[in-house]
């Protein structure tokens, strides 16, 4: 005579097995796990993150309210040499190293274009994307760092090889304040951050993910 034998049936109550599961979570009142969404994104920043956007906000506001002025006194009243606004006194001072910043050059009011109306928004966005940890994010950034070397290249690249007429180097804090420190910090910083998405969209390219912040910082 043979017995029937019969397991005992275990119901799950949305223990997270199956691609039901969070259903049957919900439907037994047991916790979920939720996802971070895009908006909540900005609590998980990293101490680099947050020195970044501090960089950027600093890299507007130095284009919209000192070189806007600029190209704005430039194109309109020749200079800051011609000016009586209070807005020209900071080039004044400037000019003591660099001359062509007292007058119309075309090369520096060039570059003063590109950098007040495309380089300063492209800051705020960028500080905008790392914030809402947008997926371009890193394309905005490399593009902006190009740009930044870019002028800094143009603005110093027809000096050197013509002589460097306009520039006043027998001063220290001309030369090494003026001069070095002060345009320096938008060469150094974006070289940084280039590396930072170098980082980033190689490990992005492995499937690696997140590939930290450069070992430097």
């Amino acid at each position: 005579e043979s017995r029937e034998q019969t397991v005992p049936k275990v119901k799950s109550k949305g223990s997270g097995v199956g691609p039901s599961a969070p259903l049957k979570g919900a439907a037994t009142g047991t916790a979920t796990v939720k996802q971070p969404t895009r908006n909540s994104a900005a609590a998980g920043l990293s101490f680099f993150e947050y020195l970044t956007i501090g960089w950027l906000l600093l890299d507007a506001m130095t284009h919209f309210f000192m070189e806007g002025p600029y190209m704005l006194i430039t194109f309109f009243e020749g200079g800051a040499a011609k000016s009586s606004s209070p807005f020209a006194l900071i080039w004044k001072e400037y000019a003591r190293a660099d001359k062509r910043w007292a007058f119309f050059d075309e090369n520096v009011l060039s570059l003063e274009i590109l950098t007040v109306l495309v380089t300063g928004p492209l800051a705020l966005w960028l500080a905008y994307a790392i914030v809402k940890r947008r997926p371009y994010r890193h394309f905005l950034q490399v593009t902006l760092c190009v740009a930044e070397l870019y002028g800094g290249w143009m603005t110093f690249c027809p000096e050197w090889l013509t002589g460097s007429p306009n520039l006043d180097t027998s001063n220290f804090v001309l030369k090494w304040v003026y001069l070095y420190f002060m345009n320096l910090v938008w060469v150094i910083i974006p070289v940084v951050l280039l590396w930072d998405s170098w980082l980033q969209m190689s490990a992005a390219f492995r499937g690696l993910g997140d590939a930290g912040t450069p070992k430097i910082i």
